[in-house]
C-alpha cells in the first residue's frame, strides 16, 4: 500500500476562511446547549455512544476556560462560517471549505455533539426536512476515509477528462469504466460526477454535460453494450438469451430495454438489462435458489468445506417417519474450525416459509406444514446425538437478492452465536455475477493506492 502524502491534502483549517461581509449583524442563533451539557464522544464509534468526563477534569475546564461567554461566541463563529458555506447551496460549494464535525469542534473547543446540536439548528431553521437531510448528506457524510480519498483522487481524474468536452466526448470513460477505474460502484461514480459537474457548471449547464456525455451516448457503438457480453454474462447463470443479435443491436439506448431470458429451469422472463447486470434480478421463479446458491458459495468459502444438499436420513440415518424425507439445503459433518469438527447446515428461507398467502402454498394447512417442518430440522438438530450448527437466512428478514453482500456477516454472526467460537475468516467477499463466484470486495483503500 503506498505511503499516505499529507502534503497531497492541505489542512482543512488553514483554508477556514469567512466573510464577514456576508454575516448578518447582530443575528446569533439561540442554542440551549451550555457546559453543563459537554460530553465526549468515542470517536471510532460508529454510532453516539456518550460517556461522562472526568468529573475533575470537568471541573478544571469549567472553570479555566467554559463560560457563557465562551459558548455565546462559539454559536456567533459557527453560524457566521455556516452562512458563508451554505449561502449559494447547492450550487458552488467548495468541499474543500468544509471542515468535518470532528475539526470544528476541535478549532472551536467545544465537543463533537455541541457541533452537531448547533448544525441540525441551524439547518432546520432555514430548510425544510428534505432539504436538511440533502445538506447533511452532501456536506457532512458518514462515509469512511477510504472513500473520501477515493472521491478527491477521482475528481482529479475527471478534471482532465472533462477536458474533453464537447469536442472529443469519445475519450471520456463511461459510468462503468470509471467505477472499474476508481474500484468503486456504478451508481457511486454517478453521485460523484453529478455532485462535481453541479459545483463547477450549475445546475443547468451539469444537467446539459452530464446527458450530452453519458445518457446520450450510451447508444452509441463506442460505448455501448456488447450483445456477445450480454451473452456470457447470461451463460454463466446458466441461462440463455433468447432475444436476437438483430432485435439488440436495434435498441437505441440497450440498458434500459427489456429482452427475453429461459433460465436453467426453462422459466421465461422478461428483465430490464440494467437491473440484470447491476442489480442482480434474476429468474423471479428462482428467486430462491438464486440467494440458496449465493448462501452455498459464502459457506463454502468461509468454512473450506463443500455443502451439498442433504436429507436427513442420507445426514443422521433417520427413517421418513422420524423425518429422514426433510431436507438440509447444505451439510457437512466433517467441517474443521480451530481444531474442532462440527456438524453444521445451512438453509434459506423464501418468504414462504414465513408468510401466508404466498406463491407456493396452495392452502393453509399447506403453508402450517412448511413451518412445522422447519421447527421439526430445528428440534432434531439439536438432538444431542445430531448436535448440528444451523445456520439460516430468512427473506423475511432482509436476506434476499439486493443484500446477497451481507450474508457473510450473517454467516459468521450466527456460527459465532451457537458455538461461542469467533470463525477464523478474514476476507471481505462480493459476489460477481459476471463469474458466478466470488470475489474481495471492492473498495479496499490497498487495492485503489496499489
Amino acid at each position: 500500500m503506498k505511503e499516505h502524502n499529507d502534503n497531497e491534502y492541505k489542512d482543512e483549517e488553514n483554508k477556514f476562511d469567512i466573510n464577514n461581509e456576508d454575516v448578518i449583524e447582530n443575528y446569533y442563533l439561540e442554542n440551549d446547549f451550555e457546559p453543563e451539557d459537554e460530553i465526549r464522544l468515542d470517536e471510532s464509534d460508529s454510532e453516539f455512544e456518550f460517556e461522562p468526563r472526568d468529573e475533575r477534569e470537568y471541573r478544571s475546564l469549567k472553570k479555566s476556560r467554559r463560560g457563557k461567554s465562551h459558548y455565546h461566541n462559539v454559536r456567533k463563529e459557527l453560524n457566521e462560517y455556516l452562512d458563508s458555506i451554505l449561502k449559494n447551496y447547492p450550487e458552488n460549494i467548495r468541499e474543500d471549505k468544509i471542515l468535518s464535525m470532528n475539526k470544528l469542534a476541535n478549532k472551536f473547543d467545544v465537543s463533537k455533539p455541541f457541533v452537531i446540536d448547533f448544525l441540525n439548528k441551524y439547518i432546520k431553521l432555514r430548510y425544510t426536512k428534505q432539504e436538511m437531510m440533502r445538506i447533511k448528506k452532501d456536506l457532512w457524510p458518514q462515509g469512511s476515509l477510504v472513500n473520501k480519498i477515493k472521491r478527491e483522487k477521482f475528481y482529479q481524474i475527471l478534471h482532465e477528462y472533462i477536458k474533453n468536452y464537447p469536442n472529443d466526448i469519445s475519450k471520456i470513460p463511461s459510468l462503468q469504466d470509471f467505477a472499474d477505474m476508481i474500484n468503486v460502484e456504478r451508481n457511486t461514480i454517478t453521485n460523484w460526477i453529478e455532485k462535481y459537474l453541479l459545483r463547477e457548471f450549475g445546475s443547468e449547464e451539469s444537467a446539459i454535460r452530464f446527458k450530452e456525455i453519458w445518457t446520450n451516448r450510451q447508444g452509441g457503438q463506442d460505448v455501448r453494450l456488447k450483445y456477445e457480453k450480454l451473452q456470457n454474462f447470461i451463460r454463466n447463470r446458466r441461462g440463455t438469451l433468447l432475444t436476437s443479435k438483430e432485435q439488440f443491436d436495434s435498441m437505441k439506448f440497450p440498458s434500459q430495454q427489456h429482452i427475453e431470458i429461459v433460465c436453467e429451469e426453462n422459466h421465461t422472463f422478461s428483465p430490464q438489462i440494467l437491473h440484470i447486470l447491476y442489480h442482480n434480478q434474476w429468474c423471479p421463479t428462482c428467486k430462491e435458489y438464486f440467494c440458496q446458491k449465493i448462501t452455498r458459495l459464502y459457506m463454502e468459502a468461509i468454512f473450506d468445506a463443500e455443502f451439498s444438499e442433504t436429507s436427513l436420513k442420507n445426514a443422521y440415518g433417520l427413517s421418513a417417519e422420524e423425518g429422514g424425507q426433510l431436507r438440509w439445503d447444505g451439510y457437512n459433518n466433517k467441517v474443521s474450525v480451530k481444531g474442532e469438527i462440527f456438524k453444521i447446515s445451512f438453509e434459506y428461507d423464501g418468504l414462504q416459509h414465513d408468510r401466508w398467502p404466498n406463491w407456493i402454498h396452495k392452502s393453509w394447512e399447506d403453508f402450517k406444514k412448511q413451518q412445522e417442518n422447519d421447527q421439526k430440522k430445528n428440534v432434531i438438530a439439536g438432538l444431542s446425538d445430531y448436535n448440528t450448527v444451523v445456520i439460516r437466512l430468512k427473506e423475511i428478514n432482509g436476506f434476499n437478492k439486493k443484500t446477497i453482500n451481507t450474508f457473510q456477516t450473517e454467516i459468521l454472526k450466527q456460527f459465532n452465536e451457537q458455538t461461542g467460537i469467533k470463525c477464523p475468516f478474514n476476507y471481505d467477499l462480493d459476489y460477481d455475477p459476471f463469474t458466478d463466484s466470488l470475489k474481495l470486495k471492492k473498495g479496499g483503500l490497498d487495492n485503489f493506492l496499489g
